[in-house]
């Protein structure tokens, strides 16, 4: 709430489940009873969750300042199969099962439209290389047209920076 622009106010959504305790996981997740509201029992309960639980979060904190957020629940690419038969058009062939399943949430940028936000942590199937460059690129876009290129160059050193480092 304190941030000024909705930018930075999504950021500071994502880094504070970073850093407050939440932890990923999909077994044992614990579920509202009775009148129990479920992003309250996640926020302030368990602190454990899957990315329902993060992004239904993340959409409610936003709400509740004001800032438009959808929910959105789609699949990675899934994982090439087996076959090595190439189908006529050149395209591979892949398996997308109900563990490719995710969700995340996008918030309405003025003058930028819709723009994806990744809340939960620790999360290892969706970051596909596409997916990670495609959110970045929109990110260091974003911040270059409103003219923020200080952030921008940042933030472009802190993801070369942790490109180089994995592949070392």
């Amino acid at each position: 709430k304190d941030q000024k622009s909705v930018y930075d106010k999504a950021n500071a959504v994502v880094d504070y489940f970073k850093t407050s305790g939440y932890r990923y996981s999909n077994i044992n997740v614990g579920y509202p009873t009775g009148d129990e509201d479920y992003v309250d029992r996640f926020l302030f309960d368990t602190k454990v969750g899957y990315c329902d639980n993060f992004s239904t979060s993340m959409v409610m904190m936003m709400r509740s300042i004001g800032v438009p957020t959808r929910w959105v629940k789609g699949f990675s690419p899934g994982d090439k199969t087996a076959s090595t038969e190439v189908l006529k058009d050149g395209m591979s062939q892949y398996s997308v099962t109900n563990n490719n399943a995710h969700s995340w949430v996008e918030v309405y940028i003025p003058e930028v439209g819709w723009m994806p936000f990744e809340p939960t942590i620790g999360f290892e199937g969706f970051d596909e290389q596409v997916e990670e460059e495609s959110m970045f690129e929109t990110h260091i876009n974003y911040l270059t047209r409103i003219g923020d290129d200080s952030n921008a160059l940042y933030l472009y050193e802190k993801e070369l920076g942790a490109r180089t480092f994995d592949e070392e």
